[in-house]
This record gives C-alpha cells, sequence and structure tokens, in this order.
C-alpha cells in the first residue's frame, strides 16, 4: 500500500474537475484538508470541498477551499429589494397618475365655471342694450345664456290664497294633494318668515319634489307681487283671473305680426292703463272682454316692465364638449346685483 501512487491518483482528479477549479494565488493558499483515504483515515471536516490548483502549475500541488455559502442569499436579497422597489415605483406613479386626472377635472370644473359667469354676464349687457335702445325684452334662449323675466311670475310672499289655489289647480299636483290647504299652508308659512327661495316650497306639507317641479317655474320670492303683462305664462294670467277668451287674445297680441314669442317683431303692452285700447286696436274685442281687459287693467295686480331677471349661463370647454357648467341667478338689472345665485 506504501507504494501505491497516490500523487497520479490525485493528478488524475484534478484534471477530472477542472470545471470546479480556482486558481489562488501562492500567498493565499488555504490549507490542505485531510482526505478519507486508507492512508490517513477518515476526513475531519464534514460537506463538500472544492480542490484548487496553486498559480504555479509545476508544483501541482492543490488545497482544498471551502465554497462560499452567502453568495445565493445576496442576490435573492437583491431580487426581493428590486421587486419592492418596482412595486413601489408602480404604486407612486399610479397615485401620481390619479392626482394628475383629479387636478385636470378640477381646472375644468374651475374653467366652466368662469366661463358659465362671463355667460351671464354677456345676458346682462344684452339686456341693457336692449333697454337702451328702446326695444322690448324678449325671453329667449341663446347658445351660452337664457333670459326669463322674474316678474312674469306669482309672488309667493305676496299671492293670495285665492290665487295660489288658482294656480295649484292648473299644474295637476298628485294625489292626495289638496290645492287648498296646500296654497293656505303657503301663506301660513310666509306668516312666520318670508319665503327665501322657491325651494323652500318643498318643506310645505303636501308638496313633493315632483309637485315642486310644476310649480318652481311660475313662482318667484322677488318683486313686489305685480305681474309684468307682456310676459306673464298663461298659468299665472289665469291664476289672477283672466278668462281664457282675453288670455289668448293677450298672447296673440305678444307674439306680433308673425305669430311667434321670441322674435324681433313681438309686441309690448307700453303702460297697464294702454293695455285695453292697444289690445283691442291690434286684436280687436268684443265689449265684453274690453270690459274685463279694463278692470284688469284697474285691478292693481299687474305691470309692463321689469328689473329681475333669471338668467342662466352655461360653460363649456371645447376639449369637453360633452360636459358643461351653468349658472341660475336672479339679477336685479338697474343695480346688477345677483339677488340669488345656483351652480350646477
Amino acid at each position: 500500500m506504501n507504494d501505491f501512487p497516490w500523487n497520479v491518483l490525485l493528478d488524475l482528479a484534478i484534471s477530472r474537475c477542472s470545471d470546479m477549479v480556482t486558481v489562488n494565488h501562492p500567498s493565499e493558499r488555504a490549507p490542505m484538508p485531510e482526505l478519507a483515504c486508507p492512508l490517513t483515515g477518515p476526513r475531519k471536516k464534514q460537506g463538500w470541498y472544492r480542490l484548487s490548483i496553486a498559480e504555479n502549475p509545476s508544483s501541482r500541488r492543490g488545497s482544498w477551499t471551502a465554497p462560499r455559502q452567502d453568495t445565493g442569499s445576496i442576490l435573492i436579497l437583491a431580487l426581493w429589494i428590486l421587486a419592492f422597489l418596482s412595486v413601489l415605483a408602480i404604486g407612486v406613479a399610479a397615485r401620481a397618475q390619479t392626482q394628475l386626472h383629479a387636478a385636470l377635472i378640477l381646472s375644468g370644473r374651475v374653467q366652466m365655471t368662469q366661463a358659465a359667469w362671463a355667460s351671464v354676464e354677456e345676458a346682462v349687457a344684452f339686456l341693457k342694450e336692449r333697454q337702451k335702445e328702446g326695444k322690448p325684452f324678449l325671453e329667449m334662449k341663446r347658445e351660452k345664456f337664457e333670459i326669463f323675466d322674474e316678474r312674469g311670475k306669482l309672488s309667493l310672499n305676496k299671492a293670495s290664497v285665492q290665487t295660489l289655489s288658482a294656480l295649484l289647480a292648473q299644474v295637476e299636483l298628485p294625489p292626495p294633494a289638496s290645492v287648498e290647504e296646500i296654497a293656505q299652508a303657503i301663506v301660513d308659512w310666509r306668516g312666520n318668515s318670508p319665503f327665501e327661495s322657491a325651494e323652500e316650497l318643498l318643506l310645505i306639507k303636501g308638496v313633493d319634489y315632483a309637485s315642486f317641479l310644476k310649480i318652481k317655474d311660475f313662482v318667484t320670492v322677488f318683486g313686489d307681487g305685480k305681474v309684468n303683462l307682456n310676459t306673464a305664462p298663461k298659468p299665472v294670467l289665469k291664476a289672477l283671473g283672466t278668462s281664457d277668451a282675453l288670455m289668448d287674445r293677450v298672447v296673440e297680441y305678444r307674439k306680433g305680426p308673425d305669430g311667434s314669442s321670441g322674435t324681433e317683431d313681438d309686441r309690448i303692452f307700453t303702460s297697464v292703463a294702454a293695455f285695453p285700447s292697444e289690445l283691442s286696436h291690434a286684436i280687436g274685442l268684443t265689449d265684453e272682454l274690453l270690459a274685463e281687459a279694463s278692470a284688469s287693467s284697474n285691478s292693481g295686480l299687474f305691470t309692463v316692465g321689469s328689473e329681475l331677471f333669471r338668467l342662466v349661463g352655461y360653460g363649456r370647454l371645447v376639449s369637453r364638449p360633452g360636459i358643461q357648467r351653468q349658472i341660475r341667478c336672479v339679477v336685479e338689472l338697474a343695480t346688477g346685483r345677483v339677488l340669488e345665485w345656483h351652480e350646477d
């Protein structure tokens, strides 16, 4: 056994395991561990070892060095850190995108609101220009604004129980609403405190939202209670006691020769006192209707002018044509004061 060529066998093993060989500088050679063989007995260290060859090939001596066990752990840790940073970056990007989207929406709303107020100012300028030129007021709808006369409505704070009942009877409130009870409730309400907005009707017993939608266009909380003969709709005229025959002739007179409302040839009554004669001259009235018109002009319920207008201004963006903002307000034309406004 002592003559067995162990050096030859060791050289053969080294040549077969070249893929696991590392070259070390002679000064860094690890001490040779004991090998498990008949000559040396069992090895002292457990586990696998990697054979390294000295930098000087002629020496043909090798040394065993333990592989680094922490290299894989560092790689896994680096991958976890990379994954965490990737998730963090995605989250930050998503949050930034959401905040940017919200900022764009808010910016768009602000711009549309400003555009809506600009439309309101344009409507006021339009009314003042017509007033300056002596042209009749026209309720109209344009691309940027709408104009309605607030004096063409019944005052919730001034109208009598009978007048309110007559108006409510025309709008066909759903059962079990009683027009007399609702009219009396309105009068009782304003006895404690006057109405400040038409929406307060929703606080009246018997008035639900569907009923309110039918009433709201015919009532107001502004003005002294007198109704403009030149703009009052049929339900308001009828609620004030005007017969159907006289009411039809008033509407026909206001449309002018072309028979259409809201055009430049519309006619107006120049004064309440001249109302019967102007109507009779243009349309022709029977003696009965002329007497009724004279009674109406002396009732103190009517006027022919207005300084209170409900305006609706629209704000739109070219980049978002399907979306708009609107400002609904009541303006006192003489002073330019906004008495009420809502933003939708």
